[in-house]
């Protein structure tokens, strides 16, 4: 009997993930972690290890043309995820957000690029 390999998609946004304890940034520079991530990333990349074999997984989504974007859909390939459903946008960014930890807890915000942070 022939296997076959079926598809999945998974459709959302992927945003740029800063994170870190900022207990000092107050008194000096400190060092940030980059990555991505959101919920449909990061359920993608998940289904697409379990699956790897059975399954075709798509990313779905709309991004720009800015170096992140592009790094984004570096990260997509090497996490296995299909990219031919993403849509390059001219004059769109990700999302950003961050994660900010310190002593006691962390504590999540979320931001968007305005035209003058892209220049």
């Amino acid at each position: 009997m022939k296997n076959i390999t079926k598809n999945s998609i998974f459709a959302g946004e992927c945003m740029i993930e800063v994170s870190g304890n900022t207990d000092d940034l107050d008194k000096k520079q400190i060092k940030m972690n980059l990555n991505f991530g959101g919920d449909t990333f990061n359920a993608a990349v998940y289904f697409s290890r379990l699956t790897k074999k059975q399954f075709n997984t798509f990313y779905f989504t709309g991004l720009g043309q800015d170096h992140l974007s592009e790094m984004m859909v570096k990260r997509f390939k090497y996490e296995n995820l299909k990219t031919d459903l993403i849509q390059i946008i001219k004059d769109k960014y990700p999302g950003l957000y961050s994660i900010q930890t310190d002593k006691r807890n962390r504590s999540f915000h979320i931001g968007e690029m305005t035209q003058q942070q892209k220049k």
